[in-house]
């Protein structure tokens, strides 16, 4: 007897989602979106966790109308999607937790977007006699018969605030807080209750919280991946004195050999290749800004920005080789150890001139929150 999978249900991820083109800023958006080349973009959606699975039931993401060089991770961990009949897809039950944060980054070599939709989908195993051999019955969309409700067909679920104001899959503090609606497979649209006033106002209330791991500690027991978290784990956290925090990584990399076109430069196919120090001594070439920010992406990574340089160099924390890094916010000046901008190769300025690169890698924390005097 063969098996195949059967969708129980779909939640659709659609309502607002955050697109951030500029370090600290943030744009409330709905797809569809598109992303130029030669600007980094991160669009960012948060969801609860989708009711509980029974046994054998699998949690699927579904992407559609996703162009472009992009890269989606789900809690900070880099996901593989395959292409299928409706889309690009990938199993993402053993990432799910009870606040999930799915994200997608271009790095702006090429143009892209995100047309959409997206949804998570349930699936289970079931026993039949179709003809695919045990493979899953993409695109085969099914809603369980129940004695209670026979044949009953139930139209997608649209995770979304109910009004503008409000949106509900960001992240929540305690359960009261849960207003994500959970939709189980006998329940109708009609069956739904709408959030209370009280859990919408909480909701509100933390709409400006970042959503970024609060401390290194907790970025690290929330990644899955176990070469994703070495990464993670070498890092140092930095906290500025504005109340930003971020993970540093300690080791300056140098880039000391012969120039290379922006995209001749080699990129490993996933961090199971190499750490980035051994990719980087292995591939010393100074490459393009697009490469190195490719390059970056691969290991969870990402410049810094002007104001988080000035503090890694300021805690002491990270090595001084007092040559220029390429920082986020400035694409043509590079910046000094000293927190000077400069032009690469000026002669004018100290140190700029040299024929070397070096690298500092990022990863965001959530800030410091101030409370009004």
């Amino acid at each position: 007897m063969n098996v195949h999978t059967m969708v129980r249900w779909r939640v659709r991820l659609s309502g607002p989602w955050q697109r951030v083109k500029e370090p600290g800023t943030g744009q409330r958006i709905r797809l569809p979106i598109d992303c130029l080349a030669g600007e980094e973009t991160r669009l960012m959606k948060r969801f609860g966790r989708p009711g509980r699975l029974d046994e054998g039931e699998r949690v699927w993401l579904v992407i559609v109308g996703l162009s472009g060089q992009a890269q989606v991770l789900l809690n900070q961990s880099p996901l593989a999607l395959e292409p299928s009949l409706e889309g690009m897809r990938v199993d993402i039950t053993q990432w799910l937790s009870q606040d999930n944060l799915l994200t997608v980054d271009w790095p702006g070599v090429e143009s892209g977007g995100l047309k959409g939709p997206v949804w998570l989908e349930c699936v289970t195993p079931q026993a039949g006699s179709d003809s695919s051999g045990g493979r899953p019955v993409v695109g085969e969309i099914e809603e369980p018969v129940t004695p209670q409700e026979p044949e009953k067909t139930k139209p997608p679920v649209d995770v979304a605030a109910p009004d503008g104001t409000a949106d509900l899959t960001y992240p929540l503090e305690d359960p009261s807080d849960v207003v994500t609606p959970r939709v189980s497979p006998t329940q109708t649209l009609r069956e739904m209750q709408p959030p209370s006033d009280e859990a919408v106002s909480g909701v509100i209330r933390r709409m400006a919280r970042q959503h970024d791991p609060a401390n290194l500690e907790e970025l690290v027991e929330e990644t899955s991946d176990s070469d994703q978290k070495k990464v993670f784990m070498e890092l140092k956290a930095i906290e500025a004195d504005s109340g930003e925090r971020f993970a540093v990584s300690p080791e300056v990399l140098v880039f000391d050999g012969p120039r290379v076109a922006d995209g001749a430069y080699p990129l490993p196919e996933s961090l199971k290749e190499d750490s980035l120090s051994k990719w980087v001594k292995r591939h010393p070439q100074i490459p393009g800004r697009s490469s190195l920010i490719q390059l970056l992406h691969v290991y969870g990574l990402r410049l810094p920005t002007v104001a988080q340089a000035r503090a890694a160099f300021g805690s002491g924390r990270v090595d001084n080789r007092d040559l220029p890094i390429p920082v986020r916010d400035e694409g043509t000046r590079l910046m000094m150890s000293d927190g000077r901008l400069v032009y690469a190769g000026d002669l004018d300025q100290p140190g700029a001139s040299a024929g070397r690169l070096a690298l500092m890698a990022v990863r965001e924390l959530a800030s410091r929150e101030t409370t009004p005097a």
